[in-house]
């Protein structure tokens, strides 16, 4: 495992490569099923891998508020124990990020 700490740039950078979409795209306003799930799981994983707060993590994805954030990981936690594959996809994105 890397030493180097984990960043949300890391983060959005694997969940990005993994399900085909670009940096931009997760930053952008638009609200399609991929990017909303891509962001999900990048907020997800950074609430465990980074010590950022959903403050934080919010304002990395253009200005959410902290409650956005955090109703993006309770809703990932209920999708993760529903979605066998996205539960193998979210631990493959945390192996590989170190975590």
């Amino acid at each position: 495992a890397r030493s180097a700490v984990v960043t949300i740039q890391d983060i959005e950078q694997e969940v990005g490569e993994a399900l085909g979409v670009t940096k931009s795209e997760m930053h952008s306003k638009r609200r399609t099923r991929l990017l909303s799930r891509a962001r999900h799981i990048c907020m997800y994983i950074s609430r465990q891998l980074t010590h950022k707060s959903c403050r934080d993590i919010g304002s990395h994805f253009g200005g959410m508020k902290h409650s956005s954030v955090l109703s993006a990981c309770k809703s990932m936690e209920k999708k993760l124990e529903e979605d066998a594959d996205l539960a193998r996809t979210v631990s493959r994105l945390k192996a590989k990020l170190g975590g």
